[in-house]
């Protein structure tokens, strides 16, 4: 009786630690995604400030305003998500297009070349969504109501990294109705981390192995 307690305890110790150590490290991965701190961490071009403790991407004076950061990355399965404030402008002149939004990962195995405008330093690419004042549409992943508030939708979507790669996040405001400082895209709550199903199926696996050593010490 004291051999099996002590067994399923071993367990759930174990299975803690296979669970609890990459998605403590999930919040080294993006760094200041809640933009606490200002943009620290970030990169941008254009029309990029915080406010009330979001990231925004405007067009006042832009043609085209960016925010990005990269990640190194080992190889396997990981889960990227973001909140978003669709502020962006209905208006459409003859001969334009609306305002657009575009969120996109870069993978790159050269990231001190990585250049989001010329796209220098690419490997590959995925893109998640693209928005305008009608929604988004999706490439990838699921948009849904994000628990940080109702004003907001948050976008989840996962992906998987054959060998070490530097992933880059990011998001990308283009002015394509010509009209200044009429378009605003909130941002907050940035995060890459482990795919949490993969966590849970190699704490299945090692649950299984300690059964099946746990049966033949019996």
């Amino acid at each position: 009786m004291r051999l099996s307690l002590l067994f399923w305890f071993v367990c759930v110790l174990v299975v803690g630690w296979v669970v609890g150590v990459p998605l403590r490290a999930a919040s080294n991965f993006v760094v200041n995604g809640e933009f606490l701190a200002g943009l620290d961490g970030w990169e941008s071009r254009g029309s990029v400030f915080t406010t009330g403790g979001s990231a925004a991407l405007a067009d006042d004076g832009e043609a085209r305003s960016l925010l990005y950061q990269g990640m190194e990355l080992e190889g396997g399965n990981y889960a990227f998500s973001f909140d978003f404030r669709n502020l962006l402008s209905a208006a459409v002149p003859p001969g334009a297009a609306l305002d657009t939004f575009f969120a996109t990962l870069y993978f790159s195995a050269s990231p001190e070349l990585f250049d989001p405008e010329d796209l220098t330093g690419v490997s590959g690419f995925e893109a998640l969504l693209d928005l305008d004042v009608n929604g988004p549409r999706l490439f990838a992943g699921e948009v849904g109501l994000s628990p940080a508030g109702s004003e907001l939708t948050r976008y989840t979507t996962d992906f998987t990294l054959a060998e070490p790669m530097t992933v880059f996040a990011v998001f990308d405001l283009v002015d394509l109705n010509g009209i200044n400082d009429d378009s605003l895209v909130l941002i907050d709550n940035v995060t890459l981390i482990p795919e949490p199903r993969h966590a849970a199926l190699v704490a299945a696996g090692v649950v299984l192995v300690m059964m099946v050593l746990y049966r033949r010490m019996g």
